[in-house]
Order: structure tokens, then sequence, then C-alpha cells
């Protein structure tokens, strides 16, 4: 059990933001069959008939608007007017998948792909759906099929960063990340955050730091980020730097007990221990169950030498978590500090049932049942 490391939890890798009713909100520029900056629709052929052509635009009119089942009638018709019109498959798979009609709307996605397999969007659409379903190796195919079809597909290229990440290929996802945050596109702060975080997981500490700066500069009132950045300075030994990340966290969003407790953290391992002790309180008013902050503001309390204090936070600690092995030992190392000898001994011993391999609580132990003879 390593009680020197910094106890804050890792920051969630944030994941591709596609969802589909944000697709379908940016497809009114497709009107024109030109590719869209946010979403890049492959430049399909217009329908050849007249009809279909403009049931399709009625069609994204409505997908704009968020009326998805209005845009799929309107797709269908132009579907029965012209059969062999792949992008209206490909946008009638888009309205069903907005309205969770999955598997209908992978049935459109592969007829568009059948129909026409250069259709980048169509792949793309269709590796998003297998992603919502869970079909990771799926959508990586598929996503695959996209970037063949369209290297410059920047939205695939970070889609697939985030399926690497999860098939526990680091480095393919590192080397993508790469690829988006040097193509800056307009959502290269998200993707220079995600590559930040992978790096600082995989403990190259200096280049983190470099791509959370650069996603905070980029992204200044985004406090994820800068909670991100200040675990990673305070892995590299900057506390002072960290403070000030974790700082603005807070400040940007004071709501959160994460923000909080990471704050706290760094406060605690600077000595600063008045603001520490404020911070962990300020993170259980907001959740009185965060994970660790009970067991936390405890240690605070330790070292500033208010062992009843400290004690009463371990008892906390230790009924909301009974499976905490530091809870126990720190609460009996407390009560022997108060004289309590027999309640410490039994504390290290719950202690030592749960983690038997822990030479601190042992040692601890057998000093307190030598001190009683």
């Amino acid at each position: 059990m390593n009680r020197t490391r910094l106890g804050v939890r890792a920051v969630a890798r944030t994941s591709v933001p596609r969802p589909w009713a944000y697709a379908c909100s940016v497809l009114l520029v497709a009107v024109s069959m030109s590719a869209s900056p946010t979403l890049r629709i492959a430049r399909a052929e217009k329908p050849k008939k007249p009809d279909a052509e403009f049931r399709q635009r009625q069609g994204v009119q409505y997908l704009s608007q968020s009326n998805y089942a209005k845009a799929l009638e309107e797709f269908r018709a132009a579907i029965r007017i012209d059969p062999e019109n792949a992008q209206a498959h490909d946008y009638a798979g888009m309205a069903l998948a907005a309205m969770g009609q999955n598997l209908e709307a992978a049935e459109e996605f592969q007829k568009a792909i059948q129909l026409s397999d250069g259709l980048s969007s169509a792949h793309f659409h269709l590796a998003l759906l297998h992603d919502r379903l869970g079909h990771i190796q799926d959508a990586v195919a598929h996503y695959e099929a996209t970037l063949r079809l369209e290297s410059n597909f920047i939205e695939a290229r970070y889609a697939l960063s985030a399926d690497c990440w999860k098939l526990g290929d680091r480095d393919g996802a590192i080397q993508l990340l790469r690829q988006v945050v040097g193509a800056r596109p307009s959502f290269v702060g998200e993707a220079a955050f995600n590559l930040g975080v992978e790096l600082r997981e995989q403990g190259k500490l200096e280049e983190a730091v470099q791509q959370l700066e650069a996603a905070a500069k980029l992204q200044p009132a985004s406090p994820k980020i800068f909670l991100a950045l200040g675990q990673a300075l305070a892995d590299r030994g900057d506390l002072v730097a960290s403070i000030e990340a974790l700082r603005t966290a807070v400040k940007l969003d004071p709501n959160k007990p994460e923000y909080h407790y990471a704050l706290a953290e760094v406060l605690r391992l600077k000595a600063n221990l008045d603001a520490a002790e404020t911070e962990f309180e300020i993170a259980l008013r907001l959740d009185p169950h965060y994970p660790n902050a009970r067991r936390q503001l405890g240690l605070v309390r330790r070292q500033a030498g208010n062992y009843k204090a400290a004690a009463a936070d371990f008892e906390v600690a230790t009924a909301q978590d009974r499976s905490d092995a530091d809870a126990f030992y720190y609460l009996g190392s407390v009560l022997i500090k108060l004289n309590d000898v027999e309640g410490g001994i039994r504390d290290l011993r719950e202690a030592a049932r749960l983690n038997p391999f822990d030479s601190a609580i042992l040692i601890t132990m057998a000093g307190a049942l030598n001190s009683v003879g």
C-alpha cells in the first residue's frame, strides 16, 4: 500500500463528442452537398431524379430541426422514388439512429455502403452506431474504412483513437490523437485534453503537461482541463503550479466535489493543512460519501496533531467502507496516540486482515502488542 502516492483520482477520458442529435444538427449544410466543417459528409452524387432530390433536401431540413420522424418520412419518400440513392439511405439511417431504432439504422447504413462503398459518411455513421451498441471491433473496422476513403476525416480519426484506448492499444490512441491535434480541427482543445490524460497515464509527464497547457489555452473555461493539468503538475512534483491550476478548476465550477478534493490533496502534500482541511470539508459538504475524502480529512487533522478529530473522521471512513484497510490502519494508529491501545490493536488487526502483506500495519501492530506485554 503506497501511502505517499498522490491520492487524486484520474480524470475520466472524454468521450468523442459525436452524439446523434449533434450530428443531425449540423446537416443543414449538406443541402448544398458540400462537406460540413463539423461533420464531414462525403460529397455524393445528387439524386438523378428531381423529385427524389427535393424530398431529400426536405429531409435534411427536418434533420437540422431535430424533427427526426418527419425527416425519415422524407428520406423514405426519396428512396421510393430513387432506390439507388445511397445518400438518402445514409440520411435515413441517421434519423433512425437519432430515434433509437438501432437495427433499422444499421440496415440503412449498410444499404448505403452496398450502393456506394465510397460513401465515407455511411461507414462513419455505422461505426458510431457500433460504438453506441458496444461493438468496438466492428466500429474500428468502419472507422478504418472511413479513413481509407478519406484520410483527412479528422472526426473518424478522433473516434478511432477512443476505441484504440478502449481496446488497450494506448500507443495507437496516442499516435491518432497526435495526428488529430496536429490537424487543429475545431475540437483541437478536446483532443489535446484527451492526449494529455493518456500521456499522464503512461507516465509521460512533460508531454502531458504541454498538451494540457495547450488545451487550457484553447478552452480556458473548462474546469476538467485544469483538473487534469493540476494532477499532471503534481505528479511532476510542481506543487505550486498544480495548486494554481486546481484553484482555477474550483473557481470555474465550485460545485464539483472532485475539484475540491484534488486541490485538498495537493495542499496536504504542500503541508498547507488549514487550506487542505477547508477543501476536504467543502468536498464532503457537496458529497458526504465522496470516496476517500473522509479518510483524507482525517489524515490532515492527524498531521496537524488534532488526534480526536482525526479519530472521528477515520471512524466515519471505516463505517462508510468496511474494506478500507488504510482507514482502519490510520484509526488504529490514532487510537494508540490517544492511549486507547486496546481499540487501536482491534482496528490494526482488521487492517491486517484486509491487507495481510502491508509491513507498516504489521510493524505498528507488533509495537502496540509489545507495549501491553
